[in-house]
């Protein structure tokens, strides 16, 4: 009978242990879909901005890290796939500090040059407290309105990007 309980208590606690380390490393599911877009500072080579919705087209952000296999991927699949992309606003935000210093936006030259792509720096703290997200990399897409109409964890295809920008027109 003592083992059963030591048994019990041991799958127990350690349910109770992965479910505190992805609540505090997933950082709960803070921004719902309709959330209106957080203010959040970033740095870009212009100089500090203010996430704010287009007005005019979706906005699209991703959170990706450079040194992140499935980052790599997804930025590239952008770049590749620019002719698809003509009618959203795109803002790629990393939290590494030296990102413009060690120019490792040349790495995407096309994302890097063209008006309604850039990349900029913000603070990990600062986007978790608002995006709930710590996963690389994360796309949220908010509607020209600013609401969240769509948002993705980890790589994803082309097609099922487009399919949630679809969504997002209004």
């Amino acid at each position: 009978m003592k083992k059963y309980i030591f048994a019990f208590s041991l799958i127990t606690l350690s349910v109770m242990m992965m479910f505190f380390v992805q609540v505090k490393y997933k950082g709960g599911d803070k921004l719902q879909i309709g959330s209106k877009i957080p203010s959040l500072k970033y740095f870009n080579r212009n100089g500090f901005q203010i996430l704010a919705a287009d007005s005019i087209k979706p906005l699209v952000i991703l959170y990706f890290h450079s040194g992140c296999e499935h980052c790599i991927y997804q930025l590239d699949q952008i770049e590749k796939n620019l002719d698809q992309f003509s009618s959203q606003k795109f803002i790629f935000l990393t939290y590494e500090k030296k990102f413009f210093a060690e120019s490792k936006d040349s790495q995407w030259g096309l994302l890097s040059t063209q008006d309604e792509y850039s990349f900029g720096i913000v603070n990990e703290n600062e986007f978790r407290n608002y995006f709930g997200t710590v996963y690389t990399p994360s796309i949220f897409i908010f509607n020209p309105r600013g609401s969240l109409c769509s948002k993705f964890d980890g790589e994803v295809k082309i097609e099922k990007l487009l399919a949630g920008l679809a969504g997002c027109k209004i």
